[in-house]
């Protein structure tokens, strides 16, 4: 089995030991992605988890297929700023040609081998993080939340 693989196919274990599908990416080469779709708490997430040999990482992208309703772009970017300011964990990035979020993060794999059990703690921070700030982020940029 080829390292660059061998990362992936452990990483793929790991999303199938907590019951989640796990598919090929959409525009990556699977040799260093593994993708996953879900639902949680009524937010939409596909996980894209990318290893890069080179700098022997882990990156984690979550994509949100809704689109966000457009306002104020400042005013989005203020938001994003105030969020990632407080996350240790990743920080998300606003697509103004696209209007969706993304939520980026990225570990080293500083063991020989691949950790599962680190795997799956840095999974959950990251699902955590993202659903504390995921509905905010979708209320402060709707219309009634510029309102309020």
């Amino acid at each position: 089995m080829q390292v660059r693989k061998k990362v992936i196919d452990e990483v793929s274990e790991c999303l199938k030991d907590a019951d989640l599908a796990v598919h090929a990416p959409e525009s990556e080469d699977p040799d260093y992605v593994i993708a996953t779709t879900f639902q949680m708490q009524g937010v939409k997430m596909r996980f894209e988890i990318i290893h890069d040999p080179k700098k022997n990482m882990l990156v984690f992208i979550v994509f949100f297929p809704e689109e966000l309703p457009m306002g104020d772009e400042c005013d989005i970017f203020a938001v994003l700023n105030e969020i990632n300011a407080e996350s240790p964990l990743g920080h998300f990035v606003f697509s103004e040609s696209t209007n969706k979020l993304t939520f980026r993060f990225a570990y080293f794999l500083l063991e020989k081998e691949f950790n599962p059990v680190k795997f799956k703690e840095n999974f959950y921070n990251i699902l955590r993080g993202v659903l504390e700030n995921y509905p905010l982020l979708q209320k402060l940029m709707s219309t009634e939340g510029a309102n309020a």
